[in-house]
């Protein structure tokens, strides 16, 4: 793991926009996107640069709320807005679950060919990632690439989600967090002490090329 530390809102947002450009600015790069609050204005930023080639990477959601796309609640939407020349694959949230999921995985079959070259995480503060929740049973799952998932602990309790064996093949995890809060989550990835199950982020740790960025404010 590798951890950088910003005092600087700008900073944050303009390294964060620097790696992941570095890291998908070439023909056939393939790239899984999170919302949220913290890696919108990082998203915003990379919209903005002249030669940054939107043409050339595939973009993917590395999970969503099983909510309308026009929902505020909605990842896509954050997405969308953030980067709209983005050629994005998402979820599509008008199907019934079970389909919206199947659907999902074909084009991640159709479209991915091979490894992710980034993958942009957020960590929540029971140390989730992805809609991966403390001791889920997707936290054990080895054969399918996306599924349905839920948790009693946020307002959306159907989720969609990239499955761990996805996101660990990817090249690399890039961990955006923010605040005096998710600074303890991080100090917690490498306390042995806590059962990785149930606090899943603690399986990032098994990657080879971790990268998590964070703002203090």
């Amino acid at each position: 793991m590798e951890l950088k530390i910003f005092t600087s809102e700008e900073e944050f947002v303009t390294k964060s926009a620097d790696y992941i450009e570095s890291c998908s600015n070439f023909e056939g790069a393939k790239m899984a996107l999170s919302g949220g609050s913290t890696p919108g204005p990082v998203y915003k930023a990379l919209a903005k640069r002249e030669l940054y080639d939107f043409k050339k990477p595939v973009f993917f959601m590395v999970d969503e709320r099983y909510v309308p796309a026009t929902d505020p609640k909605s990842n896509y939407k954050l997405i969308a807005e953030a980067l709209p020349e983005a050629h994005l694959h998402s979820f599509d949230t008008d199907l019934p679950i079970d389909e919206c999921v199947k659907d999902y995985e074909d084009k991640l079959h159709e479209y991915l060919n091979g490894p992710l070259n980034l993958c942009i995480l957020g960590i929540g503060t029971d140390g989730h990632f992805a809609s991966i929740f403390p001791n889920s049973p997707a936290i054990s799952e080895k054969e399918n690439i996306a599924m349905h998932t839920q948790t009693d602990q946020h307002d959306v309790k159907d989720r969609l989600t990239m499955t761990m064996p996805l996101i660990m093949q990817s090249e690399k995890l890039l961990v955006l967090t923010k605040g005096a809060d998710k600074w303890e989550i991080i100090q917690k990835l490498s306390d042995e002490s806590i059962d990785a199950d149930a606090f899943p982020a603690r399986h990032l740790m098994n990657h080879h090329s971790l990268l998590i960025h964070h703002l203090q404010i």
